[in-house]
C-alpha cells in the first residue's frame, strides 16, 4: 500500500516540523549562538546516557507492548512495535485530555495486519497499565 501521494505530505508535515521547531530554538533560547552555547556546556557522557535512558524508555514500552500481543498469540516486530509507541505517545501529547492514543494505535496496528479485536484489547490494557 505504498502510495506517493502520502509520502509526500508525510515528508512536507515532517519539513514543517523541523522548521518550526528550528525557529522555536531560535526564537525561545534567545537565539542560536546562545542555544549553541547552552548546548556546548552539556558533555558527552551526558549526552550518551540521554540517549541510552531514551532508548530504554521507548524499548521498555514496546516490551510490555509485545508482550501483550505475545499473551493474545500475536508476534509484532521492533518496528512495528516502535511506531505503535511513538505514535501512542506523540498522539497523548497533542490530545492530552482525552484518550485519543488508543484509535491511533489501533489505525496503526490493524493496517499492520493486527485484527481490530486484538489491537483494541492490548491497547485498552496498555492504557490502563500506564
Amino acid at each position: 500500500m505504498f502510495s506517493v501521494g502520502r509520502v509526500i505530505f508525510w515528508g512536507m508535515v515532517l519539513g514543517i516540523t523541523i522548521v518550526a521547531a528550528g525557529w522555536a530554538i531560535g526564537h525561545y533560547s534567545g537565539g542560536y549562538r546562545q542555544f549553541l552555547e547552552h548546548a556546548q556546556s552539556i558533555t558527552g557522557v551526558q549526552w550518551s546516557v540521554l540517549v541510552a535512558a531514551t532508548a530504554a524508555f521507548y524499548l521498555l514500552d514496546y516490551a510490555r507492548l509485545f508482550t501483550l500481543f505475545a499473551l493474545l498469540g500475536v508476534r509484532i516486530p521492533l518496528g512495528t512495535g516502535l511506531q505503535a509507541t511513538c505514535v501512542s505517545y506523540f498522539v497523548s501529547s497533542l490530545t492530552p485530555t482525552a484518550e485519543l492514543n488508543i484509535p491511533a494505535m489501533m489505525l496503526l496496528l490493524h493496517r499492520r495486519g493486527i485484527p481490530a479485536s486484538q489491537t483494541a484489547d492490548v491497547a485498552v490494557v496498555k492504557t490502563l497499565l500506564e
